[in-house]
């Protein structure tokens, strides 16, 4: 793929008539080459200024430069030294207002993609089963979510039910339907 260093590469979407029946993203990411040839135009800053404007400190140039090479799990690992959660940010994270503002190929021409290019590889890491590095020490906090997720049994509302999910100490995660409130054993809305 010839790539003009001035331009991003154009990232696919849903076509129009497409996308107006359904719900899933418009915005369809890139593929491999895709991925790659705007991988190849950032400039790999010695004092690179969008790190300066990501929230998280991700070493973009660092993610990229692993990208360029054509190992996505180098680059899954050094955005995963920096953030938990490179799908989400590379999906709705405000880039062009933050790392991708302070980008100095921006100045004459697109800035890098940093976002589509953070969601291709948390999106291929996914797909491939690559696992983000476990923790080199651990503080012996537990993590629980709880979401929505089933109707109500005991008042009717078409409200949802609860999941739980914890995380112990070696890493490893349970996931458990809620039916009940644990503590008094009745049935939950």
């Amino acid at each position: 793929m010839e790539v003009d260093v001035m331009k991003r590469i154009p990232v696919r979407e849903q076509e129009p008539k497409v996308r107006a029946t359904n719900f899933k993203e418009v915005c369809l990411g890139y593929d491999k080459e895709e991925a790659t040839a705007e991988a190849t135009r950032c400039l790999q800053c010695k004092n690179p200024q969008c790190v300066k404007g990501c929230p998280v400190n991700i070493n973009i140039p660092g993610f990229i430069s692993e990208l360029v090479k054509g190992n996505v799990e180098g680059a899954y690992h050094v955005i995963s030294e920096y953030s938990a959660l490179p799908a989400v940010c590379g999906r709705v994270c405000p880039q062009e207002s933050q790392c991708e503002s302070k980008c100095i190929r921006g100045i004459k021409g697109d800035a890098v993609s940093i976002g589509k290019l953070e969601r291709y590889v948390a999106d291929t890491a996914r797909e491939e089963g690559i696992k983000p590095a476990k923790a080199e020490s651990l503080n012996g906090k537990k993590v629980a979510v709880i979401t929505n997720l089933k109707p109500c049994k005991l008042c009717g509302v078409e409200s949802q039910g609860m999941i739980l999910a914890a995380g112990d100490d070696e890493g490893n995660l349970s996931v458990v339907t809620v039916d009940k409130d644990i503590v008094s054993g009745s049935e939950i809305c």
